[in-house]
């Protein structure tokens, strides 16, 4: 999938629309969003793949530390792996209120960051055997994607900071 499928047209951010008086109601926010989108602004939002996968990838680890805590006693690595694991989609989710394009940006890339060490996390308990090789396969492929849905966003934000 293209990164402007996931997206949606124009890879560029854009603050979403502001409501304009305390009164309006929520259709006219959804009506202005639609308007911004069609004009090709950056807006991301809930119905985004890529947080939808981040959703998805949290309820994992909490299920994650959940089983290394009751069946593994296992508390250090557990802790580390749903924090990580679990920041993933808050900075996800904090970029969805980014104040610039800069704060867009550097959101996005704390989650890369974060993705990034969960999987190392993941790999540790694979190989102190607090995991299996195929529960690391399956949680490693989820985080696999993550890592390049963010690298490709990254770096296509960096390469249009550099035109500008």
């Amino acid at each position: 999938m293209r990164n402007s499928e996931l997206w949606g047209a124009g890879l560029q951010w854009r603050p979403l629309p502001q409501a304009k008086a305390p009164t309006e109601s929520a259709d006219e926010t959804r009506r202005l969003r639609r308007c911004a989108k069609a004009k090709g602004a950056f807006i991301v939002d809930r119905d985004n793949v890529v947080w939808q996968k981040s959703i998805a990838f949290s309820v994992r680890i909490i299920r994650l530390y959940q089983h290394l805590r009751k069946e593994k006693h296992e508390f250090v690595m557990a802790k580390q792996v749903l924090r990580s694991g679990t920041s993933v989609g808050a900075n996800i989710s904090e970029s969805i209120r980014a104040q610039s394009s800069a704060d867009f940006s550097s959101k996005l890339n704390i989650a890369l960051k974060e993705a990034e060490e969960t999987h190392y996390w993941l790999l540790l308990l694979m190989e102190t055997d607090y995991i299996s090789e195929k529960q690391f396969s399956s949680l490693d492929q989820d985080c696999e994607e993550l890592i390049r849905l963010l690298t490709a966003i990254t770096k296509t934000l960096s390469k249009e900071k550099e035109t500008l």
